[in-house]
């Protein structure tokens, strides 16, 4: 998948499989996402939530990195938001 377009709904595997050069930005955060099992299923804004990182700033730079522009849909996020707020995995959250 190569997308024009970064969007909060890509898994954290999608992202990283098109643009490796944003693996970076998830380590510089200290978020644990590369290679994580869950890189598969967990989205952008769900990581963005789990670090609690602004979603917007957040994806600016991974756009940034991968050289593409980004998009937010806002009501998808609105209306997702409470699936959001929960502990990460890795994070020792059960």
């Amino acid at each position: 998948m190569i997308a024009r377009t970064l969007r909060p709904t890509f898994t954290v595997a999608q992202v990283i499989a098109s643009w490796p050069a944003t693996a970076t930005a998830f380590s510089r955060y200290g978020m644990a996402c590369v290679g994580c099992t869950m890189a598969s299923f967990d989205t952008l804004a769900e990581v963005a939530a789990t670090y609690r990182q602004d979603l917007e700033a957040w994806l600016e730079e991974l756009s940034f990195l991968a050289g593409v522009p980004f998009r937010i849909d806002r009501e998808a996020t609105r209306r997702d938001a409470s699936k959001l707020e929960r502990p990460h995995r890795s994070k020792g959250g059960r």
